[in-house]
This record gives C-alpha cells, sequence and structure tokens, in this order.
C-alpha cells in the first residue's frame, strides 16, 4: 500500500505522515529527508527536483518489493509527479491513497517562521509555490490541519484508507 501525503510547505505534512507511519507501522519516505540524502538542501531548481523525485520512486520501489506498507511525503506540487506515485502503484499492483494537507495562511505564516531542519522555505516562496500548484483530480482526502487536533486527523486519514 502507498499513502501519498502531500501539500504546500507549512502544512504539517511531514508530522502528520510521521504519525501515520507510527500508526500504520509503515515506512515514512519523504522529499525532505531524500533532499538531505543529496545535499541538496535549499537547491528547488527543476534539475535538483526531478532528482530529488526520481531518488524518491526508487525508494518507493524498494520499499515496496520489501513487503513494506509506505508513506510518501512531500510537496508534489505538480500533477504529473504525482501521477508517477500512481503509477508505481498501478504497476506493481498496490493500493494507493492520497491524503492533501492544508492550513490557513495564518498558521503556514507562523511555522514557516520556525526554523526547519530539512527546508527553510520562506512565506513568499510558499506564495510562489501556491500559484504553481496543480490540483488533483483523483478521490483524494483533504485535511485541514489547523482545525482539529493531528490525532484526529491520522484517525480520519485511516477511516478514508479502510473505506
Amino acid at each position: 500500500m502507498i499513502i501519498l501525503v502531500y501539500g504546500l510547505p507549512g502544512t504539517g505534512k511531514s508530522f502528520f505522515a510521521q504519525l501515520l507511519a507510527k500508526k500504520l507501522n509503515a515506512v515514512h519516505l519523504s522529499e525532505d529527508m531524500i533532499r538531505d540524502k543529496l545535499n541538496a538542501k535549499g537547491v528547488n531548481d527543476e534539475s535538483t527536483q526531478q532528482q530529488i523525485y526520481n531518488e524518491l520512486y526508487k525508494q518507493i520501489m524498494i520499499e515496496l518489493r520489501g513487503k513494506h506498507e509506505v508513506i510518501v511525503e512531500g510537496v508534489f506540487i505538480k500533477s504529473i509527479r504525482r501521477e508517477m506515485v500512481k503509477n508505481i502503484a498501478v504497476e506493481i499492483d498496490e493500493p494507493i491513497y492520497l491524503i492533501e494537507l492544508r492550513a490557513d495562511e495564518s498558521t503556514v505564516k507562523k511555522r514557516l517562521r520556525k526554523t526547519r531542519r530539512h527546508n527553510n522555505i520562506g512565506f513568499e516562496q510558499y506564495k510562489l509555490m501556491e500559484q504553481e500548484f496543480e490540483p488533483e483530480s483523483d478521490h483524494h482526502l483533504v485535511l485541514l490541519t489547523d482545525e482539529e487536533p493531528v490525532e484526529d486527523k491520522v484517525a480520519r486519514a485511516i477511516r478514508f484508507i479502510k473505506e
């Protein structure tokens, strides 16, 4: 099983994905972890982004072949990058669930002011990414991360997966 957790920076993806992975005993793979592995922190050009996603897709395949359930977490602004993960699921006959995280702009602004371990995106970059974000057309769960406790969101995600 693949669970793709995606959304703009500052929406709480990493924290949510870590808790969900723990609850489901799944492997958590993130765009930020791969960015660190490739020593690409702060580098956001298209070539580096593609390199990060290619490595992420490779890691997904490795974990799924090892019979692990996988939670993949990242921004995934471009729908084509989400499509790649969906294609992996189809190729190896695994179910896939899409969960988009969103937050109110004031919440995002506060979160982005904090020093972050993997990525230090500012609010101006967030606004540019927001303009480039391509909406998802397939069935997916949308969670508003500033409206309820994270434990409740994890429970909602698990119900969504079991539907």
